[in-house]
């Protein structure tokens, strides 16, 4: 019986990582796939992976720009 529940218990965890269907946010995944495609159009350049992940997760989530420019700033802020 302990393993039975041990067993559900691990598969909860294994679903509470996933997105629901039909979510806004988009996976980790999807937002490092196309902030690296970002990375590659602007010629694998060094320094802009932050704006890359930021504009990424904004057009996945059709999220403004204010939101994003906030979280760099703020991830610029702890850098300083």
């Amino acid at each position: 019986m302990a393993d039975r529940d041990q067993e559900r218990r691990g598969a909860d965890a294994d679903t509470e990582n996933q997105q629901p269907r039909g979510s806004r946010e988009p996976d980790h995944d999807r937002i490092a796939r196309r902030a690296y495609e970002r990375y590659e159009a602007r010629g694998r350049g060094d320094g802009g992976h932050l704006d890359d992940w930021f504009e990424a997760e904004r057009e996945l989530t059709g999220g403004s720009s204010a939101a994003a420019d906030e979280r760099l700033a703020d991830d610029e802020n702890q850098i300083d």
